[in-house]
């Protein structure tokens, strides 16, 4: 047969072929009068599981709260303090209240450490004392006194004063025969014979021992602030904080001490999160898997068994579809019924 005739035999068929094809496609793209779209239906199934799945969830959570209201509560928190700290007072229910903030504490403390400080180092008795030094150490010399100090901090030759004071002008002192100089003079023996120079070595020695009195009752107040204040935390309910690394039931640093009740409440919380999430994974897997879900790594989801294998299987498929050679895939074979007329 030549080409001609074989070319005049397929052209029919081929030109069949060209006017069917929009009917076809009309008829598989635009839904009849009334139907519902494609893929409507699949899409109203997966909004009713998924509205189930809403309402598991808030069972879920109702359940939770439920347990979690019998099994974590403050009371039980208060009663397992009393075991673990053996405390004076004792915990006990309801939670004590502390009566005065942390910083009335310790300015109370410290009031009563004042009231005992003045007790102990008595002021007037310290001033007392301190004048009766001063006199015998300021005790002034006069014309006719016998003297005996040394010049030059003892440097030099004739540094030893000794005998009777003859004269005293503002720059020398005649002892027996001898005239010294004021400048050779140390200033506390000067301190004998010029009265600015006496007035000024009493001032400075009432100030300097009065210092050390100070020092004394702050140190006296600063060790027994140490030693009691804790105790009197604890007497106010509260307690250390232990969120911190220095809590202790001696330390002194009120930043370290919290009350009682914010105690239990944070105990509460923590408790409360951690016994939460366990009872929640234990009642998420049971009710799920009543209501036949299952759980989805790939999606992280609770979904309907049915469901969840509906979606392996389109995942299967469209990875089996991505590969090269397969299903109509170009250089893959043409689908069957599908085969082109020969050539021209």
């Amino acid at each position: 047969m030549s080409l001609v005739n074989i070319r005049m035999k397929w052209l029919p068929t081929f030109l069949f072929l060209l006017m069917a094809l929009p009917t076809r496609a009309f008829a598989q793209d635009a839904p009849a009068p009334g139907a519902a779209a494609p893929g409507a239906a699949e899409a109203e199934v997966e909004e009713e599981w998924k509205l189930e799945r809403k309402e598991i969830l808030k069972e879920i959570e109702l359940e939770v709260k439920k347990q979690l209201d019998i099994l974590v509560t403050k009371e039980k928190i208060v009663k397992e303090q009393l075991v673990k700290w053996r405390l004076e007072p004792p915990w006990a229910w309801p939670i004590q209240k502390s009566p005065k903030t942390i910083a009335q504490v310790e300015a109370d403390l410290m009031k009563v450490l004042e009231a005992e400080a003045a007790k102990k180092f008595p002021i007037k008795q310290h001033q007392k004392r301190v004048a009766e030094e001063v006199e015998q150490k300021f005790k002034m010399s006069g014309v006719g006194d016998q003297v005996a100090f040394t010049v030059r901090g003892g440097r030099g030759t004739n540094t030893n004063i000794d005998g009777t004071v003859q004269a005293i002008t503002a720059e020398r002192i005649r002892i027996r025969q001898r005239w010294v100089h004021r400048d050779d003079i140390p200033e506390e023996y000067q301190a004998m014979f010029y009265e600015e120079v006496n007035a000024k070595m009493r001032k400075e020695y009432v100030e300097r021992e009065q210092r050390i009195y100070d020092a004394k009752v702050e140190n006296f107040k600063f060790e027994q602030r140490q030693d009691r204040l804790p105790g009197e935390l604890l007497k106010a309910f509260y307690v250390p904080d232990r969120r911190q690394k220095n809590a202790s039931l001696r330390n002194p640093n009120p930043e370290a001490w919290i009350s009682r009740e914010e105690t239990v409440n944070l105990l509460y919380a923590v408790m409360r999160k951690a016994v939460g999430d366990k009872l929640r994974k234990e009642i998420t897997e049971a009710k799920f898997k009543e209501a036949e879900y299952e759980y989805v790594t790939e999606l992280k989801e609770w979904m309907p068994i049915d469901v969840a294998e509906d979606w392996r299987a389109a995942q299967a498929a469209k990875a089996a579809a991505a590969q090269p050679g397969e299903g109509g895939m170009e250089g893959g074979p043409p689908p069957e019924g599908m085969e082109g007329p020969p050539p021209m």
